[in-house]
């Protein structure tokens, strides 16, 4: 997993850069038992969409059928962050070019778009309002 959250602008093209996190996990995936998949799906659920399993339908058994989840307990890890500058030579630090960070972050919500068929009348769920309300915090802190 890679999070991207800067352009390093360098003196010269080969010195340009990305300011990133990135993991890496290491283990062995065993297929969860069939029984088990309902409440794995319904915390996944849970921890992207807080409060959507109690506005939409169960899962059908075919839906079930159709889904594989996989459990990793995760043996070896690594961690790489990069929140650096330009790191250029000399020579071009003496000369006249522009060199800085253009932060990004890709971590905020926008409005939420609904979908080109749906039916007029169907209000936003409370799950989604929840999400996108701009006084809440990133997604990325909530735990």
């Amino acid at each position: 997993m890679t999070d991207l959250s800067g352009i390093i602008v360098a003196r010269s093209a080969f010195e340009n850069s990305l300011r990133y996190r990135s993991a890496v996990l290491f283990g062995t995936f065993t297929r969860l038992a069939e029984a088990d998949v309902p409440r794995a799906l319904d915390l996944l659920t849970e921890r992207l969409i807080p409060g959507r399993t109690a506005e939409v339908r169960p899962m059908r058994r075919r839906e079930l059928a159709a889904t594989m989840v996989l459990s990793m307990p995760i043996r070896d890890w690594s961690l790489k962050i990069s929140g650096a500058w330009p790191t250029d030579p000399p020579d071009d630090v003496a000369g006249s070019a522009w060199a800085g960070v253009i932060p990004f972050d890709a971590r905020r919500l926008g409005d939420p778009l609904p979908a080109p068929d749906l039916r007029a009348g169907i209000p936003l769920p409370a799950s989604v309002r929840a999400m996108t309300r701009r006084d809440q915090p990133e997604p990325s802190q909530m735990r």
